[in-house]
């Protein structure tokens, strides 16, 4: 959650991919059961932030100053800002459903949209992704951002490959051995994750399982 180390109780799962063309972002929210996502906004530009929405933040030459902002909501409204000025206003597409059990969106983002050209494989973008939700415990967010999303010193590494995808799919502090992740392509790809925790005393640790994935597809 944002301003915490600790993760929220039900966790998003989002995909990230690129081509000649664009990023590609596509994502599903969990919802406590009986609950729809909360979304009012249908102007473009509008206060989108407030809704149940994800927003994707872009930092494309990994200068740690620049930030291109993407948000969608569960009704499939857009926003987008440069710096925090939603008068930037490039071409983008972007999609929402929203069904008992959760919602789900994707976004395709042309590297126009962001003033850049198409980036090469082995680039590193700076990238956060973030989930403001009315029932997941407000913002969630994938870079350890401290007081806001406009961060970009603080944005993950997002490195573009063509031919291995890696990601976490489960990491649990119950369970801190167990790491699900999941692999596409061919290779093999080191996966670290650190994970901070409080014992019965309160006290906090961290908790950190490395793991080498190999020939995928699968699990």
């Amino acid at each position: 959650a944002l301003g915490s180390r600790f993760l929220g109780a039900g966790q998003p799962l989002v995909y990230v991919g690129w081509d000649e063309t664009a990023l590609w972002v596509g994502a599903r929210m969990p919802l406590p059961p009986g609950y729809r996502a909360r979304a009012q906004v249908t102007d473009r530009d509008g206060k989108v932030w407030q809704d149940d929405c994800i927003e994707v933040h872009v930092d494309p030459q990994h200068s740690h100053a620049t930030n291109y902002q993407f948000v969608v909501n569960a009704l499939g409204t857009t926003l987008d800002a440069l710096g925090g000025d939603p008068s930037h206003n490039p071409q983008w597409l972007a999609a929402a459903g929203d069904e008992p059990g959760g919602w789900s969106c994707e976004l395709s983002i042309p590297w126009e949209a962001m003033q850049t050209s198409r980036p090469s494989a082995g680039q590193v973008l700076g990238l956060n992704i973030a989930v403001n939700s009315s029932s997941l415990g407000g913002i969630l967010s994938w870079s350890p951002v401290l007081r806001a999303l406009h961060e970009p010193a603080r944005y993950g590494h997002l490195l573009l490959a063509d031919s291995l995808a890696a990601g976490v799919l489960e990491f649990s502090s119950a369970d801190p051995g167990h790491l699900r992740a999941r692999i596409v392509g061919t290779g093999e790809a080191l996966i670290r994750a650190t994970l901070s925790a409080r014992d019965a005393q309160g006290r906090e640790q961290e908790l950190s399982v490395d793991a080498t994935a190999l020939e995928a597809p699968g699990e």
